[in-house]
This record gives C-alpha cells, sequence and structure tokens, in this order.
C-alpha cells in the first residue's frame, strides 16, 4: 500500500486507497459495456456502476435487472433538469462549473444543479469544475455529494491539496 498516491497509476491509486477504506467504489460504464461492467462488480471489484452519456429509461431498468437490488447505479446526466428512472440509486449531474478537466462544456450553474435536485428523483452528485471554494454552494443546493476528474486524477500536489481541503470540509474536526 502507498502512503500517498505516487502518480504512477492514479486511477488504481485511488481504488486500492477505496478498499483499504471500506469506501465504495463505482465503475463508469457505457450502455453497450453493460455485461463487462456488472461482471466487475459481481467480481467485488466494484461496488455498483455509474452509467455514462445520459442512458435512457430503458438502458437503466436493463442495467438494474442485470445488477440486481443490492449493487448501486447511477446515471450521468446533463442539461435540463428532468425526472430520472426510479431504478436509479443516484444522478451524477455535470458540469455544474465550468469543468477543469473539459472547459468547453457549458455549465448549468447552481441554480441548473437545484432544478436536477428537484426533478431527479433521487439523490444528486455534483460533477464539474468542483473545488474546495465551490463545494459548500453545491452542497447548499442540495447535492448529495461531490465528484471531480482533475480533483482526484489532476496534478499530484494539486490532487493531495484539494483533497485535503474537501475531506475537512466534509469532515471537520471535532
Amino acid at each position: 500500500m502507498r502512503a500517498r498516491f505516487d502518480g504512477e497509476d492514479p486511477a488504481l491509486d485511488l481504488l486500492e486507497h477505496c478498499r483499504e477504506r471500506k469506501v465504495a467504489a463505482l465503475l463508469s460504464c457505457a450502455a453497450p459495456d453493460l455485461e463487462a461492467g456488472v461482471r466487475r462488480v459481481e467480481s467485488g471489484e466494484f461496488a455498483g456502476l455509474q452509467l455514462r452519456g445520459d442512458p435512457g429509461p430503458s438502458e437503466v431498468l436493463r442495467a438494474r435487472r442485470r445488477l440486481g437490488v443490492e449493487p448501486l447505479l447511477g446515471a450521468s446526466v446533463h442539461g435540463s433538469p428532468r425526472p430520472l428512472p426510479s431504478e436509479l440509486d443516484y444522478a451524477c449531474v455535470a458540469p455544474v462549473f465550468r469543468p477543469f478537466s473539459a472547459p468547453g462544456k457549458p455549465p448549468l450553474g447552481l441554480a441548473g444543479l437545484e432544478g436536477w435536485v428537484r426533478a431527479a428523483g433521487c439523490p444528486v452528485v455534483a460533477l464539474g469544475g468542483i473545488d474546495p471554494a465551490r463545494a459548500p454552494s453545491c452542497l447548499r443546493a442540495g447535492a448529495a455529494a461531490l465528484a471531480g476528474i482533475t480533483t482526484f486524477f489532476g496534478d499530484p500536489a494539486r490532487v493531495a491539496q484539494d483533497v485535503g481541503a474537501l475531506a475537512r470540509l466534509v469532515w471537520p474536526a471535532g
């Protein structure tokens, strides 16, 4: 076990840290790759799937039927807020702010995030341009959780700084 993310393979480092700390790690999966994703969940490698690319209701239902009841099932969603299939455990809404990893994508803003929180019918995870300064406003807007790409897979020094700051926001010293 490495004491910190060493940058050799950030994804494997993060997965290793999650396993050791009993934190659920989810696999991002496109609908056409569902069977391979389900096999990785069944093997115990991941606690569930997040379907990419604004999956439709039939794709969500197919994934839930294939996974069963227990594993987590989420979906990446974008654009205008709308009700989502009840089979989802959560929705990952993006981008809330201009994303660090894809700066050309138009952000939803906090009003868009609030709309998703009201419409989705499941807990909403905020993604896109989330950093320690913006995280509290996302939580106030109703996000149940925060996600990041650059936050976890960017420059190692920035990752260490941002993850530490976010951890202090979520778990303040008692």
